[in-house]
C-alpha cells in the first residue's frame, strides 16, 4: 500500500523561505524511498507509510527547530493500486521536471475573480432576504 501527502510549510518569520528550504534538507535521507515533488506552494510526497510519516516528522522538526513559530498543514490520502505502479516507477522528483510543468510566476488572477463582489455586500444581501 502506497499513502501520499501534500504538505505545505508555514513559518512565521522573515526569512521564511530560509527555513522552509532548510527544513526541506530533512527529507534527503528519504529521497530513495519516497517520490518528492516539490513546488511554490506545497511538497508531494509518495511512498509507503512507513517511510512517509517520519518523514513528515523530520520535515517538521527541522522547520520548528528554527525557534519560530510554524504550522505544517498536510493532507495525507491513499494511492490506489494502479497509482502506486507509477509512483514507483516514476524519476522525476520536482513538479518542474514534469511535462506540463514549469518553475515559473504564478498567474494574475483571472478577470472573473477579481470582478467578484466584497464577501461584506454578500452578507448584506443574504441577511436582507431573511
Amino acid at each position: 500500500m502506497f499513502s501520499g501527502a501534500q504538505v505545505s510549510l508555514y513559518p512565521m518569520a522573515d526569512d521564511f523561505v530560509g527555513v522552509i528550504l532548510g527544513a526541506l534538507g530533512a527529507l534527503d535521507p528519504f529521497r530513495d524511498k519516497l517520490r518528492i515533488e516539490t513546488d511554490d506552494i506545497s511538497t508531494l510526497l509518495f511512498g509507503a507509510p512507513e517511510v512517509l510519516f517520519p518523514a513528515l516528522r523530520d520535515l517538521f522538526v527541522a522547520a520548528s527547530g528554527s525557534g519560530r513559530h510554524c504550522v505544517l498543514s498536510a493532507t495525507i490520502f491513499r494511492v490506489a493500486a494502479q497509482a502506486s505502479r507509477t509512483i514507483r516507477s516514476a524519476a522525476p522528483t520536482r513538479s518542474a521536471d514534469l511535462p506540463g510543468h514549469s518553475a515559473r510566476a504564478s498567474k494574475p488572477p483571472s478577470p472573473r475573480c477579481a470582478a467578484r463582489r466584497p464577501l461584506a455586500s454578500r452578507r448584506r444581501r443574504s441577511s436582507r432576504s431573511m
